[in-house]
């Protein structure tokens, strides 16, 4: 084991690895209503065919880069655990 590597049992990166599991939870937990909320907005503004299509163009564009946001979102956790698998 090199200098650098982690040491699988050292209790100060298993609790590094514990916060940051529970941060991403969190994270989750508070962005995700917030993200869906957004979502359905910018949908409902992409199909509204009263408005200017520059204006619904727009909302698609915002819409697909919310549901990118909740989708790394969504993974987060998983990447943590991964982490811990392989390291």
């Amino acid at each position: 084991m090199g200098p650098l590597q982690p040491n699988h049992d050292d209790p100060g990166r298993a609790r590094s690895l514990h916060d940051a599991r529970l941060a991403a939870q969190v994270a989750q937990a508070l962005a995700s209503p917030a993200l869906a909320s957004a979502l359905t907005y910018l949908k409902l503004v992409a199909d509204n065919m009263l408005l200017p299509d520059t204006l619904r163009v727009r909302a698609r564009e915002a819409a697909l880069r919310v549901a990118e946001a909740a989708v790394h979102l969504e993974y987060l956790p998983e990447i943590i655990d991964i982490e811990e698998r392989d390291t």
